[in-house]
């Protein structure tokens, strides 16, 4: 199995260099993935709450004109 990866600090013009990897590392970065995704899914489900429901859950306030009243 072969996929990229990305190097920054290479002189190359070509930033993608292949590289080798088991597949018990392509299952974990695809469960990282994965993971991330459904952490995303949720932050955007909690997100669209209204905000006193947010508030009672201990989701923190991301409205900047609350965060500058309670100053």
């Amino acid at each position: 199995m072969t996929s990229l990866a990305h190097t920054p600090r290479s002189t190359s013009p070509e930033r993608f260099v292949p590289i080798a990897c088991s597949p018990k590392t392509a299952a974990r970065f695809i469960d990282r993935v994965r993971d991330g995704w459904k952490r995303w899914q949720t932050e955007r489900a909690i997100e669209a709450m209204p905000a006193d429901m947010r508030k009672d859950i201990g989701w923190p306030t991301t409205d900047i004109r609350c965060q500058a009243g309670n100053r």
